[in-house]
């Protein structure tokens, strides 16, 4: 069963702010969200190896074409509105026919932070993805 994706479902639903957002290129889509880790179940945080914390974050992205889950190069970076860059890495998570990928980031105080994502699929040119999101760590 593919539980993280059920979590994520349940957030996006519950919390308008955390809304997934979708890229088209093609016939490629990209499915991206990023959240509080704190919000992940325990058990979620553990069986995907996440730091479930209030000052960290992550970030779920999927690739498909044709409705059907797609393998791809992911990288990235992030940005602070204090210029500072944090790199982004990516891996690959496997369950049952979906794939996706996920990677987690520090929230040290409420900032915006840039999101700069390249989307490689293997059997195409590379996308590039730019979104901002405003965070806040958790008291």
């Amino acid at each position: 069963m593919n539980y993280l994706w059920i979590a994520v479902l349940g957030l996006l639903l519950s919390q308008p702010v955390w809304a997934e957002r979708k890229y088209t290129q093609g016939e490629y889509e990209v499915h991206y969200s990023a959240f509080n880790a704190s919000f992940l179940a325990p058990e979620m945080a553990q069986a995907h190896e996440l730091i479930r914390s209030k000052q960290q974050g992550v970030i779920t992205l999927s690739l498909r074409k044709a409705g059907l889950p797609r393998p791809a190069l992911i990288s990235g970076m992030l940005k602070n509105l204090s210029g500072q860059e944090t790199p982004l890495s990516f891996r690959l998570i496997k369950e049952g026919n979906s794939l996706y990928y996920l990677s987690q980031f520090p929230i040290t105080q409420q900032d915006v932070l840039t999101f700069s994502l390249s989307v490689q699929p293997l059997d195409s040119d590379p996308m590039s993805i730019q979104f901002t999101q405003e965070v806040f760590p958790e008291p």
